[in-house]
Parts: structure tokens; C-alpha cells; sequence
């Protein structure tokens, strides 16, 4: 019988590559292979990783929103700044610390 292969594309941070390497030399496999094995281990086991999958989707939300709110904060941080201030900041002529 044939295997048909599918490739797919992922995105991954840094960390998770250097796992996903060092995790694939230690079980001497390749990283598609492992990534294989661990996709049917995790859809054959799902009440097992359902809750860490569900913590991981809302740390991720809650990061997004932090930076969703100091970026609106820098905003309107910036809008209360005269003019100039942007400009001389960005120069280096002034600094934040003393704003």
C-alpha cells in the first residue's frame, strides 16, 4: 500500500523549532516524521491535551490583548506630545525618561 504524503507549511516561533529539532535527533526521526506522530497522537488522545490546548489559546488571547492595550496606551501617550517631541525622540536629542 502507498502513502500519499501532503506537505503543509507551518509557523513557528524560534523556541518551538529548537524543540522540534532537538526532539526529532533524540527519537532519530526526521522533524515531518515526528510532527506526523505527533499529530496522531494528539487527534487519537484529545480529552488529554483539550485542556492544555485550551490554556494555550487563551494565553495567547490574553497576550494579544496586552499588547493590543500598551500599544493603544503608547498612542495616546504620543497624541499628548507636542509636536516636536516625536521628532527630537527619535533624533535622540531628547529622552523618554525625562518626558
Amino acid at each position: 500500500m502507498t502513502i500519499q504524503v501532503k506537505r503543509v507549511t507551518l509557523e513557528v516561533t524560534p523556541a518551538q523549532h529548537r524543540k522540534l529539532r532537538d526532539a526529532s535527533a533524540k527519537f532519530d526521526t526526521t522533524q515531518a516524521e515526528l510532527l506526523g506522530y505527533l499529530i496522531d497522537i494528539t487527534l487519537t488522545n484529545t480529552d488529554v491535551v483539550k485542556t492544555a490546548v485550551e490554556a494555550q489559546v487563551r494565553k495567547r488571547k490574553l497576550e494579544e490583548e496586552r499588547a493590543r492595550q500598551t500599544e493603544e496606551q503608547a498612542k495616546q501617550l504620543i497624541s499628548t506630545l507636542s509636536p516636536e517631541t516625536p521628532a527630537r525622540l527619535l533624533s535622540g536629542e531628547a529622552d523618554l525618561s525625562k518626558l
